[in-house]
Parts: structure tokens; sequence; C-alpha cells
């Protein structure tokens, strides 16, 4: 899990990286084409990145829920276990 968490962290870190760097170049170019390319290209790509992240992020919780759930049952059989009568 430790692995999927840095790449989830690295992905966003990217991702910020992505936008930071787009700012600054439309702030330096200001001008109407550059909105454009802003408003419909830029924005739909880290709205498509940020719902993937999430939803990485997502599934990274699920997995972790199911691990718990799995190590509860596995003590909860070794203490069912115990308690059986050897044959």
């Amino acid at each position: 899990m430790d692995d999927f968490t840095r790449h989830i962290n690295e992905m966003n870190d990217c991702l910020q990286s992505f936008n930071k760097n787009n700012r600054i170049l439309s702030d330096n170019w200001k001008d109407d084409q550059a909105d454009r390319f802003t408003q419909s290209v830029l924005t739909k790509m880290t709205e498509a990145s940020q719902g993937l992240i999430q939803g990485m992020e997502n599934d990274k919780n699920g997995i972790g829920a199911m691990i718990k759930q799995m190590e509860d049952m596995e003590k909860e059989l070794k203490h069912l276990e115990a308690g059986w009568p050897t044959p």
C-alpha cells in the first residue's frame, strides 16, 4: 500500500506542477488564444487527472478496508479454532 500511496502523491505533485507551469505561461501570454486553450484543453485535462487521482485514492481506501476486514476475519478464525476440540 505504501507504493500505491507514493504513486498517488507523485501524481498529485505532477498535476500541481503542470497547473503551476500553465498558469505562468498563461500569465505571460495574456491573450485570447491562451485563455481559450486554458478553458478548452487545460481545464479538461486537469479535471480528468483529478478524477483519476481521486478514483485511485478511493480504490486504495477500499483495498485497505478489505485488508482490514480480512485480518479481522483471520483473527476471529484463529480464536474460534483455538476453542475447537483436538481430534
